[in-house]
């Protein structure tokens, strides 16, 4: 399974922008620059992170994107479902109608996929973007010192 660049992005755009949200809203060029990616594919990742509510946006001269709400209260899991389209291993695991499979009654690998999904929901539904922000925040220091400014 992949995730796909607007899933890794939209990771860390948020992981940026919640970084450096003490120091007011951050300018699509900003995170653009930071993350190496065109302001134009940053807009549409952004775009689906305000319409789930994960970033709200602050208009006019001094305006940009904020986090909508502590950092503690997002998972992961809500970040890349909020830009992905699926989030499961393998299509079949939708349901009957998803599975390609000529002889489904005894696809013996559908318990695997099964699996494999919760352990992957598991797993980014119990990890936030406090623990992330921490994490980053540990190797800016390392490479760079304190950090207070955005890079």
């Amino acid at each position: 399974m992949n995730i796909s660049t607007k899933g890794k992005y939209a990771v860390e755009a948020m992981l940026y922008i919640a970084y450096f949200s003490g120091q007011g809203p951050l300018r699509v060029k900003v995170v653009a620059q930071a993350l190496k990616v065109s302001e134009k594919y940053l807009e549409q990742i952004l775009f689906l992170l305000r319409k789930k509510q994960l970033v709200e946006t602050v208009r006019g001269a001094k305006g940009g994107y904020l986090i909508a709400k502590s950092s503690r209260d997002i998972s992961i899991g809500d970040i890349i479902r909020s830009v992905e389209k699926d989030f499961i291993p393998v299509p079949c695991i939708n349901g009957e109608k998803a599975c390609t499979y000529g002889i489904r009654e005894s696809c013996s690998t559908r318990k695997l996929w099964e699996r494999l999904g919760k352990v992957l929901d598991n797993t980014v539904d119990n990890m936030n973007l406090e623990d992330l922000i921490q994490e980053y925040r540990l190797k800016l220091i390392k490479h760079y010192g304190e950090v207070d400014y955005y890079l």
